[in-house]
């Protein structure tokens, strides 16, 4: 009883914002606007308005719906004391002694009357459900497939012995929704490329999400390929445009395939904003990117085509092509691009003995460390498009930034950030400030100190209770009140505190106090 009332009172903390009392204020309105309509009920209000709530936190989101639930809930009485005509199944009873109240002139009582006992009923009902949530879950928690067969069947048994009537029709319409529910859906991406197989803590509709997550990166990946991969063939064409028609027929059919390609993941990228429902933000510029790795030598950039022609062998033949639940028209699509990508392989394999042939053996090494610096290129684009993906997946949105020019990543900050998010969790080495909104103190200090680092911070107030606070409970190597450092932060008397410091990484002469933990702490004069 004890944690019930503990967990009612954070509830009530939460929900007695002004804010969130704001949104419940226009939840209950608009419910209660559409619940008066006849016949559309709670379920399909909620569902009219569910869009409203997209672009609000979860917490204030799930209050705002929970107004429009009781607003349409008590909006169905409206019409029943009023014209005998009720908004929704549990309005019928109210037809009986509401609408005649109003034929005596007593509208307004029978209203008052819908409304208190709708606001108590709630309440209590409310306050069942905290009382009784934790036990459900434990028996909800011990259900298996055994039990979930029998409740179907026990289903199924009371909907053939209650039906009136025809006894055979009865069983038809079991038959029947049998037949419907036993139909299956196709995924439209495969599960293998993200792994999500391997992961049993995760719930179907986690996976799919997640391997949407991860298709849209991958159709982000070749949209950066495929936008240099089409000129350099066009410029390698050149070579042959005269002596050798066959060998230029074949590079410019290959320039062509290719931009057939870039059209393709432009179509999957917009199928997986769709699938999400919302738009994957994608790193950096795919044309910055084509002109950084041109600038490269031809045969870093050969080499880095077919390593990538050659990876697109291996996932359709271990994603696709075996994936039985797999949807038709995906594994069609990808088939073909995997015919052509076979051709372009050996293409690329042959383009590349001819680069490398004439090379001295400098030249050769340059080509190779270009060769590292692209493939780190890449990896480093996909890790941090990972990152903003997963942060939009899960609520974030982008304020500013997002925009790569050649080695240059523009300074990004992510709003409504929560402190699971892997770009809280990792360190993100990039300019990526996300921003995490918290309602108090103990929750602000709290969130600084849940992170594996400790390097530096920063306070902006003039409350000096606040400030003394801060200092002492921040586990940080340094706290800045209202101001940045004004002397170099290698100097700093400091060696950090957790995975983070200076003198840990560094190698500087704090590393001779390594074994404490020195705090200091700035104020502007």
């Amino acid at each position: 009883m004890e944690a019930l009332f503990h967990n009612l009172g954070i509830g009530f903390a939460v929900a007695l914002t002004f804010q969130n009392i704001f949104y419940c204020l226009m939840g209950c309105l608009l419910g209660t606007l559409i619940g008066v309509l006849p016949g559309i009920g709670p379920v399909a209000t909620i569902a009219m308005l569910l869009p409203v709530t997209f672009t609000l936190n979860p917490t204030s989101a799930l209050i705002m719906l929970a107004g429009i639930y009781y607003g349409a809930q008590y909006g169905g009485s409206t019409t029943a004391i009023l014209v005998n005509i009720p908004g929704e199944s549990s309005s019928v009873v109210t037809c009986l002694d509401g609408y005649q109240m109003a034929r005596q002139g007593r509208a307004g009582p029978a209203l008052g009357i819908a409304a208190i006992g709708s606001f108590f009923a709630g309440c209590v009902a409310t306050v069942i459900i905290a009382l009784f949530a934790p036990p459900l879950a434990e028996v909800a928690l011990k259900f298996g497939p055994a039990e979930y067969f029998s409740l179907m069947v026990l289903g199924l048994i009371a909907a053939t012995v209650l039906a009136h009537g025809s006894l055979i029709k009865a069983i038809a319409m079991v038959i029947l929704g049998l037949l419907l529910g036993l139909v299956g859906t196709e995924k439209l991406f495969p599960s293998q490329l993200s792994g999500v197989d391997q992961i049993s803590c995760l719930s179907e509709d986690e996976k799919t999400k997640l391997t949407h997550v991860e298709m849209g990166a991958y159709a982000h990946l070749f949209g950066y390929v495929e936008e240099f991969i089409a000129p350099k063939m066009v410029s390698l064409a050149q070579d042959f445009a005269i002596d050798d028609r066959v060998a230029f027929d074949a590079l410019v059919n290959f320039a062509a395939e290719e931009v057939k390609h870039m059209n393709l993941f432009r179509e999957i990228r917009s199928l997986v904003d769709e699938a999400t429902g919302f738009p994957l933000a994608l790193i950096g510029d795919e044309k910055t990117v084509a002109r950084a790795v041109l600038h490269k030598s031809t045969g870093a950039t050969l080499l880095l085509t077919a390593a990538i022609e050659w990876f697109t062998q291996l996932h359709y033949l271990t994603a696709f092509k075996d994936d039985g639940a797999l949807d038709g028209f995906t594994k069609h699509i990808f088939k073909h691009h995997w015919l052509e990508e076979a051709q372009h392989a050996k293409m690329d394999h042959l383009e590349t003995l001819r680069a490398f042939e004439p090379m001295t053996e400098a030249e050769r090494d340059t080509a190779v460390d270009d060769l590292i610096a692209l493939v780190a290129g890449v990896d480093g684009l996909v890790q941090q498009q990972a990152v903003v993906n997963e942060a939009a997946a899960e609520g974030a949105g982008l304020l500013i930034g997002n925009v790569r020019r050649g080695a240059l990543y523009s300074p990004t900050v992510l709003d409504r950030v929560t402190p699971n998010m892997t770009v809280v969790r990792q360190e993100t080495f990039g300019p990526v400030s996300p921003v995490i909104r918290f309602t108090t103190v103990d929750e602000a200090i709290s969130i600084a100190n849940g992170t594996a680092y400790g390097l530096s911070s920063s306070l902006c107030t003039n409350r000096v209770d606040l400030i003394t606070r801060f200092v002492r409970e921040l586990q940080v190597g340094s706290v800045n009140v209202r101001e940045v450092p004004g002397y170099r932060l290698e100097m700093t008397p400091f060696g950090g505190i957790k995975d983070s410091g200076l003198g840990y990484k560094e190698g500087v002469l704090e590393a001779m106090k390594s074994f404490c933990n020195t705090k200091t702490y700035s104020l502007p004069w």
